[in-house]
């Protein structure tokens, strides 16, 4: 699991530099920002994405995102089909983004995308259905 977990943070890494450029294309000192983190913090970009101070708890999980697909059924089909194209920045933002409003859900999100990505993903892929 924990080499599972490094090469899909180590795909995250490489992908999120030119998609946070991309958002912020308008602002060079934004890109310059992104490009030095990315160089010079290697877990800046793990943090982003899994930064939580609880532990991961799939059945929570499970719960938030059944009540997100019941709400807002794009941003976890969104997310499912990001994961299956291994855009796994987009795919944890997509599933973060279905969830704002809720810090509690975001936090444990993050806290499993930290310790089970595959199995936080696995959980919105069967929701989702093939």
């Amino acid at each position: 699991m924990g080499q599972q977990r490094g090469s899909c943070l180590g795909a995250l890494r490489t992908q999120n530099v030119g998609i946070l450029q991309n958002g912020q294309r308008h602002n060079k000192h934004v890109q310059e920002v992104y490009a030095l983190a990315a160089l010079d913090l290697p877990d800046f970009w793990q943090d982003v994405m899994t930064v939580s101070v609880r532990k991961c708890d799939l059945a929570e999980f499970t719960m938030n995102v059944r009540w997100q697909y019941q709400n807002n059924i794009k941003t976890v089909v969104d997310a499912r089909d990001e994961w299956l194209a291994n855009n796994l920045l987009l795919a944890g933002d997509t599933l973060l983004g279905g969830q704002v409003h809720n810090a509690a859900a975001m936090n444990s999100y993050r806290a499993c995308f930290r310790d089970d990505l595959k199995g936080a993903f696995s959980v919105v892929d069967a929701l989702v259905g093939h």
